[in-house]
């Protein structure tokens, strides 16, 4: 009996010690998780709405570290790393928000406990400032093509809607900025004053803004075309101490009101207000200018070609110029189109060997003719098509228009083989005195005056060769 209750005895201490031993033997080591990383904190802000957080590894590690994930509070965005990274971007965050980042670590046996940075409030978004035109100018008749156009604070990214009062343009809601720039063009303003404007979008770092209102007005009535091209004729002047501004002077247009812009200028400073351009001193340089006319009770308005205004820094020795007449360039005619001279260049099909154009067919009659009598041009591919009656000696050709077209002078395509293109001004030129002398000849008398480059009473001024001018005035010399 002694024996047998000690028996038992162990054979119950055994039983305990092998379901221990089993428990040990089948909860791995791996499925322990690890401890809390340390050294949490916000590196910085990779934009307003992103943060980079760091840490560095639970060290012991606690088990073998599968990966991190980073949490923002509040709104519980995240991010997740590799097991060997010590950082990642939080996106999703909201612009002057105050936030804190937990990171913990995770294992096969699953996530550790976290470890929590600072608070830190993320910067707000920089302030944009969002500007609209549209064109052509004045009031229009219905179904008129109206470019809209607008320009947000240089480094903005994302898109710009086009609204016609609270309605969004069809076609122009989701325009994407290139460079800050955005464009977008209707025909479907309704008759009367359209209220237009542009809003911008904004992105990570810039905020969202609004154009102001731009009022466009639709007749109810059809507005002829102008009966004359707008045309700049202050084209050149000589500059002096005394003499920073020139007024500018136009022909043709209906009378309608003017205004002027400049586009682009080799001198920094030029400006127009009131009709008047303004140029910087002791430089010279080019302005470039555009003149817009509005629309009168009777005809559209219209704008000029950008037409140049050359300053040039000195007394004497000037020259200006005028448009006399347009011209294009080779195989190209000119025409005007209602508000400017444009050049029209059509490119067509060529036959040789005696073969006659047919729409986009070469025929011919002669039993001798091969396909060789097919030519190609700069514009388009001609292709040999034998007929069924005795081939190859009868046939034609077809003539297939190339995919892009090379367009003269930067033109652009106007339909399936035609381009259209500005024409070129041809300027005259004829000597003139600045300042108010008497010219007599090629002789400049001028007198009185006061400034850095005057002259004395009555003291004769040979001008020079008009290439001399040009030479010596682009160095800014008197």
């Amino acid at each position: 009996m002694r024996t047998l209750k000690h028996l038992r005895r162990l054979s119950t201490a055994s039983i305990i010690a092998i379901v221990a031993l089993t428990l040990l033997v089948e909860v791995p080591a791996s499925a322990a998780t690890p401890n809390a990383p340390t050294n949490v904190q916000l590196h910085s802000w990779t934009n307003s709405s992103t943060a980079w957080v760091t840490w560095s590894a639970p060290s012991p590690p606690g088990a073998t570290i599968t990966g991190y994930t980073v949490t923002s509070s509040p709104g519980g965005f995240t991010c997740t790393a590799s097991a060997s990274s010590t950082s990642c971007n939080v996106p999703g965050l909201t612009p002057s928000t105050s936030y804190t980042f937990s990171v913990f670590a995770s294992s096969a046996g699953g996530s550790g406990p976290s470890a929590s940075s600072s608070a830190a409030t993320s910067p707000s978004r920089a302030t944009t400032t969002t500007t609209l035109t549209a064109s052509p100018s004045g009031t229009q008749n219905v179904g008129t093509v109206v470019n809209l156009s607008t320009i947000v604070t240089t480094g903005a990214t994302g898109t710009v809607a086009f609204k016609n009062g609270s309605t969004v343009i069809t076609g122009c809601g989701t325009v994407v900025l290139n460079s800050g720039y955005a464009g977008c063009s209707t025909s479907g303003l309704p008759t009367g004053t359209n209220s237009l404007s542009a809003v911008y979008s904004g992105d990570a770092n810039n905020a969202t803004s609004t154009s102001s209102t731009v009022s466009y007005v639709i007749s109810s009535t059809a507005l002829a075309a102008p009966s004359s091209p707008l045309v700049i004729t202050t084209i050149d002047a000589p500059i002096n101490a005394s003499t920073l501004q020139r007024t500018l002077t136009t022909l043709g247009g209906d009378g309608g009101a003017l205004s002027y812009t400049v586009t682009n200028g080799t001198a920094s400073g030029c400006s127009i207000s009131s009709g008047i351009i303004s140029v910087p001193t002791n430089v010279s340089g080019t302005c470039l200018m555009i003149a817009s006319e509005a629309s009168t009770s009777s005809h559209l308005g219209e704008s000029s070609n950008v037409t140049p205004f050359n300053f040039f820094w000195q007394y004497a020795g000037a020259w200006t110029s005028y448009v006399s007449s347009w011209s294009c360039g080779t195989g190209a005619t000119l025409s005007y189109n209602g508000s400017s001279y444009v050049c029209t260049y059509t490119a067509t099909p060529t036959c040789s060997n005696g073969g006659y154009v047919s729409g986009l067919n070469c025929l011919f009659v002669s039993s001798s003719t091969y396909a060789s009598a097919c030519v190609s041009n700069g514009l388009g591919t001609a292709s040999w098509q034998p007929t069924s009656y005795d081939p190859p000696w009868y046939g034609y050709c077809t003539w297939t228009q190339l995919a892009t077209q090379t367009c003269p002078s930067g033109g652009s395509s106007g339909g399936t083989t035609t381009c259209t293109y500005p024409a070129t001004p041809n300027y005259s030129y004829y000597w003139a005195c600045p300042l108010g002398g008497t010219a007599s000849g090629s002789i400049c008398s001028i007198s009185g005056g006061s400034g850095p480059n005057i002259r004395g009473p009555e003291q004769k001024v040979q001008l020079k060769p008009l290439t001399r001018v040009r030479s010596t005035s682009s160095k800014g010399s008197s």
